[in-house]
């Protein structure tokens, strides 16, 4: 849980002048974790950009966990990084909207972490990794100085990007307060498929032809060898389509449009 925003300034600047801030090795791909080093239950941050705990008796604290404001004129939604990802995709989906970020696990992932990580699912080959949706960011930098960078502009190309910077730095950087995000049409129809092949490199090799010479670029697409396979069969304890295939991939294909 989070303070507001002047006591994340005042935090930082004070860390950075004290110099007590030790960068612990990462344990694993979400958890970079930061103490403070002054003996008390300060602050312990990692890189999905929330704090779990921030300073004691200073007011009362909250999780960074709203959704501001859904802008249909603008596609865009802002939102605290506290928010959990696929809260922001139910909600443009409310209002016939796509948040196309969500990196296969929205319902156990905070925005603010899939920023900080550039988070990326099986859908990054027709919409990107989380970065790109990211359109603009509030945050502290380390000498406490609360800022913007980025807007909800399309065309936002004067100046250095430091939105984009900011995506994927760990939280390394800056802590992120807020963040805008792109929203898209809802597609109005989808599929689901599975293709089955001998091996592995004529599943590979047939990805790019579907957008080649079919003319479309999946919405997703996910690959299984022959061992994945297996393991789904054992894990289900049933025989799945193209169980007894060399590999396997399956894709969604959508549609926007009536």
């Amino acid at each position: 849980f989070l303070g507001d925003r002047d006591e994340i300034g005042e935090e930082l600047d004070q860390l950075v002048f004290n110099r007590r801030l030790v960068n612990k090795k990462r344990s694993y791909c979400h958890k970079a974790q930061y103490h403070w080093t002054d003996g008390e239950k300060r602050v312990i941050r990692d890189a999905r950009g929330c704090l779990r705990s921030f300073g004691e008796g200073k007011g009362e604290k909250r999780a960074f966990n709203d959704s501001e404001e859904l802008d249909e004129k603008n596609l865009t939604i802002t939102v605290e990084p506290g928010v959990v990802t696929s809260e922001i995709s139910k909600l443009a989906a409310a209002h016939d909207l796509l948040y196309a970020g969500d990196p296969c696990s929205g319902d156990a992932s905070f925005i603010g972490g899939n920023i900080a990580e550039n988070a990326g699912g099986n859908k990054v080959i027709k919409y990107g990794a989380t970065g790109a949706q990211v359109l603009a960011l509030e945050v502290v930098l380390a000498d406490g100085t609360l800022t913007w960078f980025g807007g909800k502009r399309r065309k936002d190309v004067t100046g250095l990007d430091f939105t984009h910077l900011m995506a994927g730095s760990e939280g390394t950087l800056a802590i992120i307060t807020k963040a805008v995000l792109r929203l898209l049409p809802l597609p109005r129809h989808s599929v689901d498929l599975l293709a089955a092949f001998p091996d592995p490199e004529t599943a590979i090799a047939f990805v790019p032809q579907i957008i080649k010479k079919g003319g479309i670029v999946p919405a997703s697409i996910e690959f299984m060898d022959k061992k994945a396979l297996s393991l789904a069969e054992r894990y289900l304890n049933n025989p799945v389509p193209a169980g007894d295939a060399g590999a396997a991939t399956g894709r969604q294909l959508r549609q926007t449009r009536y």
